[in-house]
C-alpha cells in the first residue's frame, strides 16, 4: 500500500477534488487509488511505472509527453507529481494542453518549507519518495502556470499525517487495513489543521 497515495485519496472530499465532467485523468496515479475513490463515468490513469491498479483503466506513459489529443479531459489531477519530474514546466504545460478550455486542473505539490517529524528525517524522506526537488515556494509554482490561467491555491499543512508517517509505514507493512483505518482518521484531523506552509 502506498501511503501518500491513499491518503491524497481520502483527502478528496475535504479539498473539494470531486471532478468536473466525465472525463477525468490522473496523471502520476502509481496504483490509481484517487481515480478508483472518485469514480469518474471515464477516468484514465496515467504513470510510467504503474503499480496494482485495481479496476481502473491505464495508460502507460509520460506526463511530460501525454498521449492524449489537446482538450480531451474535463478534469485532470496531478497530485505530488511535479517535484518528481526533471521537466516540471513541460509537464505542466501537458497538463494544461490536455485539460479542455473551461476544465478543472488539480495540482497538488509539498511546500518548499515542508518538515517531516522528526526533522532529521526530512532530506531522507524526499529521496525515499523520488523527489528531485524538496518542494516549492508558491511563487515558483505560479512562476509555471502561463498568464490568464486562473489559480485558486489551497493550503494543506498535514501536521498529522507528517507527525505520525514513520507509524504508519510500519502499521501498514503489518496490517494494511489498519493503517487506511488510521489514515482515514489522520485526513479528518489534518482537515481540522490544515491552515500553514510545511504540508
Amino acid at each position: 500500500m502506498r501511503l501518500g497515495s491513499y491518503y491524497r485519496s481520502v483527502l478528496a472530499p475535504y479539498l473539494g477534488l470531486k471532478p468536473t465532467g466525465c472525463r477525468v485523468l490522473e496523471v502520476g496515479a502509481a496504483d490509481a487509488q484517487l481515480l478508483q475513490r472518485l469514480s469518474p463515468a471515464r477516468g484514465v490513469a496515467l504513470d510510467v511505472s504503474p503499480e496494482d491498479v485495481g479496476t481502473a483503466p491505464f495508460v502507460l506513459g509520460d506526463g511530460t509527453r501525454a498521449p492524449f489529443r489537446s482538450g480531451c479531459f474535463d478534469t485532470v489531477y496531478a497530485l505530488d507529481v511535479l517535484e518528481h519530474v526533471a521537466e516540471d514546466a513541460a509537464l505542466m504545460g501537458e497538463l494544461l494542453r490536455v485539460t479542455k478550455p473551461g476544465g478543472v486542473l488539480w495540482i497538488s505539490v509539498p511546500s518548499n518549507d515542508y518538515a517531516a517529524f522528526p526533522p532529521f528525517l526530512t532530506g531522507f524522506l524526499h529521496r525515499r519518495w523520488g523527489h528531485l526537488r524538496p518542494g516549492y515556494r508558491l511563487q515558483a509554482l505560479l512562476a509555471l502556470v502561463p498568464q490568464g490561467v486562473e489559480v485558486a491555491v489551497l493550503e494543506w499543512n498535514e501536521p498529522f499525517y507528517r507527525l505520525a508517517y514513520i507509524p504508519l509505514w510500519a502499521l501498514s507493512r503489518v496490517s494494511p487495513a489498519a493503517a487506511r483505518k488510521a489514515l482515514r482518521l489522520i485526513a479528518w484531523l489534518d482537515h481540522a489543521c490544515c491552515s500553514g506552509h510545511r504540508g
